[in-house]
Parts: C-alpha cells; structure tokens; sequence
C-alpha cells in the first residue's frame, strides 16, 4: 500500500481517473496547515454534478445520507475519493479498518475518535476515460463498510461502559 510506503506525515488520495481535478490540492493544502486539521476533504457540490450520472448522484447522496445519519455526522460527502490527511491516523486504526474496495476516507473517519475536518468544495468533473467502476460489488463492499462501522462503534461503546 502506498500509505505505508510514503516517508512523509501527511498523505493525499485521489481518485485516479481526473475526475478530481488536482488544481484543489494548494487550497486542501493550504486549509489543512492553517486549520491544523486530521483530515481535509474535497467534498463534491451535489448541486453541480456534471461528473456524475442521475443514477450515480443518487446512490452518493443516499449513501452520504445513511452514514451520516446512522454513523454520525463527520462531513457532507464520506464517501469523497479526494482528502489530505495525517499518516499516523491511518496507523493508528489500521487494525481496526474494514480494508476493502475503495472508501478508505470513510473507513478512516467513521472511527471512535473526534477528528478536526474541514471541506473544501470541489468540482467533481466528467470521466474522460474509462468507466466507471461502480457496479454492485462495489455497491456491495460499501454496504459491507458501513455494516462494519456499525458493529465497530457499537463494540467501542460497549468496551467504555
């Protein structure tokens, strides 16, 4: 993984097919430093969709809706493939992530802890190439990630009483 194979504290993922434009990174960059954030997201503006079809923005706002409501609010868009943030947040919960298909921003932030995030919103653009990798596996793994997240949080709860 690359996480572990970086030598620098902070890291950014980003979603490898452009549709997260990486003109973001000096305003993520500069809100993450100035705010001495866990994680900065790039938070896309469901109002402006044009990178995604009418099917694909209503599986993200239902699935930004269900884990915020049932998981707790953290930001507007979790399921985001686009964040700064610290290294060792990921080693820290390493043991304890879900670790499959391609939400690690939501695997990380739907933890116990408190974390400082900030949004910044972007502009989620067409694909240019390829497609999209959505299918029902992945819709599937996501369902699996958040089921995960419930049990978690709730053994957490258990475990401080």
């Amino acid at each position: 993984m690359g996480i572990k194979k970086s030598r620098y504290p902070n890291i950014v993922i980003m979603d490898s097919d452009l549709q997260h434009n990486p003109k973001y990174l000096p305003v993520m960059m500069r809100t993450y430093n100035k705010n001495n954030c866990d994680f900065v997201v790039g938070v896309r503006d469901f109002k402006n969709y044009q990178g995604l079809s009418k099917i694909r923005l209503l599986a993200s706002r239902t699935l930004c809706f269900v884990f915020n409501f049932f998981l707790g609010y953290r930001i507007s868009d979790p399921m985001s493939g686009f964040a700064i943030f610290k290294k060792s947040i990921f080693y820290r919960f390493e043991e304890e992530l879900f670790g499959v298909g391609w939400k690690l921003l939501a695997d990380l932030i739907y933890n116990d802890a408190k974390f400082k995030i900030k949004e910044c919103t972007i502009k989620f653009d067409r694909r240019i190439y390829h497609e999209s990798k959505m299918n029902h596996v992945v819709l599937i793994n996501v369902i699996k990630l958040f089921l995960y997240k419930i049990v978690l949080l709730k053994i957490n709860k258990i475990q401080k009483n």
